[in-house]
């Protein structure tokens, strides 16, 4: 039987932590100590730190020390559930650091239970296998606002150049991945030719890339590379909102879109805009929704919104500000569903007051630099 339970939206994860602890969701943790075989090790200081961190609705990111990842985490109190988790490809591991790797991988994709007390994290595995990491905690994503050190973590397409008033032609190859390290965020990728690597400073609203380095290919066409080393070279407050990042300066701009976000930046909109329509989930962070049992779905009223979490009808009231809506306590089903703790949680995102964008038919709602994507009902 059916029962609605009225309850505000909190994160499981935060009943976990001891007070004045960070919560596991929303913090970036960094590895301290490794046991892959039930005796704690610490990584040599030439090895770079692998980091992750699990966005509202379950997203998680994070960089090994060489490459990109994602994947979903399903949290539960003090438990917690990693699926198989997705490398962007463009790893850049040393011989000595590939072990490091392989065992930050296999235990966080086997974790079980975790604990937080003050700043440290422990993850659990199957036997004595555990791992610690450091958390540490960015401020909102907002325009123009300087963008949060750990926010800037992931893969990156650079999809607009200029340079000294000229256009430059991009290949589809030009992308970055920005990383946690030892020595702080570190920059690696190609704008089509040689690999190019520095630092990532981020000071107020100023972001700029240090010691910038790249390998010496001759290539036939090397005109966005020179480019993107000139514009870099010069320190900018940059424009940020979340899924982009531009540099604009006298030598050019330079725009950075997380990878797998619209290139363009579409209208934002208002209650009016989406009032009685219904709009069904597609993908979450480009990655296609799991089967549920129902379609994921949301609609948006006067005042009101209401949906399906792809199990139990939820509904309550939204209010709409400055392209953004936040949601209060929601009333939500209770029915036990198959297969739903593979399903990131609607309601849960819907709790972090995200942004939202509409194209045609296409509803984008982003928070915390994790974007979901709706396609309206007929």
């Amino acid at each position: 039987m059916k029962m609605l339970v009225l309850a505000a939206l909190l994160l499981t994860s935060a009943r976990a932590a001891a007070p004045n602890s960070p919560p596991l969701t929303g913090t970036v943790w960094t590895m301290t100590q490794i046991a892959p075989q039930g005796k704690a090790l610490t990584p040599g200081a030439r090895l770079r730190r692998p980091t992750f961190r699990v966005m509202p609705g379950g997203l998680l990111t994070g960089w090994t020390g060489c490459q990109g990842f994602s994947g979903w985490a399903t949290v539960k109190g003090r438990t917690m559930r990693v699926t198989p988790l997705k490398l962007s490809g463009t790893s850049d591991c040393p011989d000595h650091a590939l072990s490091l790797e392989a065992d930050f991988l296999n235990l966080l994709q086997s974790a079980r239970r975790f604990e937080i007390r003050g700043q440290t994290l422990t993850l659990y595995s199957e036997g004595k296998r555990f791992m610690n990491f450091q958390g540490s905690t960015g401020g909102k994503s907002v325009t123009d606002n300087p963008p949060p050190s750990a926010s800037l973590q992931g893969d990156w397409q650079l999809t607009t150049l200029l340079h000294r008033g000229q256009p430059v032609k991009l290949s589809e190859k030009a992308a970055f991945t920005i990383g946690d390290t030892a020595a702080g965020l570190e920059l690696r990728g190609n704008a089509g030719c040689n690999q190019l690597f520095g630092k990532v400073v981020v000071q107020g609203r100023t972001l700029s890339v240090s010691a910038l380095g790249m390998t010496m290919m001759l290539c036939q066409d090397m005109a966005a590379e020179t480019a993107v080393v000139d514009i870099l070279g010069i320190p900018v407050a940059v424009t940020w909102n979340g899924d982009t990042v531009t540099w604009r300066n006298s030598r050019g701009e330079l725009t950075l879109t997380r990878a797998g976000r619209p290139e363009a930046a579409l209208r934002k909109v208002g209650e009016k805009d989406v009032q009685g329509r219904t709009f069904t989930l597609k993908t979450v962070a480009g990655q296609p929704l799991g089967r549920t049992v129902k379609p994921v779905t949301v609609q948006f009223g006067a005042g009101r919104v209401s949906g399906s979490d792809g199990c139990n009808s939820f509904s309550g009231s939204a209010e709409w500000r400055g392209g953004r809506v936040t949601v209060g306590a929601l009333a939500l089903t209770r029915m036990a569903c198959p297969g739903m703790d593979r399903v990131p949680s609607l309601p849960e995102f819907l709790g972090s007051s995200p942004s939202a964008q509409l194209d045609g038919d296409t509803l984008r709602l982003s928070a915390e630099g994790a974007t979901w994507t709706f396609t309206a009902q007929p």
